[in-house]
């Protein structure tokens, strides 16, 4: 199995239903497993707390591609792809993750072997990464790693 990453922002965090920053979608080739991701934020130093949802998406929505970078130079290219700025927001399902973070703070998560978010090999499919906030208006970016 190989691992691959994708960074990803959003320029400017809105209010609920809130912007995209990053997707990663899936491939009918292959089921990933999303294994690590960092959430922060950028702009004028506040007291912010943008609320973070990661959520599964079924229609991949319209974005600004991303080219997934693979851990080992040798690897082949990622069956997967991702997307960053989205213009259509993707359609979402299930929350894996929803919570706040300060605007000053950066959260990371890591799985625990055996625990990996797995994004089915199912066209339209994916995990998207979407900052929401009526207060902060800045720009919130995401680093996401997988395996395939």
């Amino acid at each position: 199995m190989d691992g691959y990453g994708a960074n990803g922002q959003i320029a400017a965090t809105t209010a609920a239903p809130g912007d995209t920053a990053l997707g990663i979608i899936a491939s009918t080739l292959t089921r990933a497993k999303l294994d690590f991701f960092e959430v922060s934020t950028g702009g004028i130093v506040a007291d912010n707390i943008p609320q973070w949802l990661i959520r599964r998406f079924t229609v991949v929505g319209t974005s600004t591609a991303v080219t997934p970078v693979p851990d080992d130079p040798a690897a082949p290219a990622s069956q997967l792809s991702a997307g960053e700025e989205y213009s259509a927001e993707p359609t979402y399902g299930v929350e894996l993750f929803d919570f706040q973070l300060h605007q000053r703070s950066i959260y990371q998560w890591n799985a625990k072997p055996g625990a990996e978010k797995v994004i089915p090999a199912t066209a339209n499919n994916g995990i998207g990464f979407t900052p929401i906030s009526a207060a902060f208006a800045g720009v919130a970016k995401v680093v996401a790693h997988w395996i395939e």
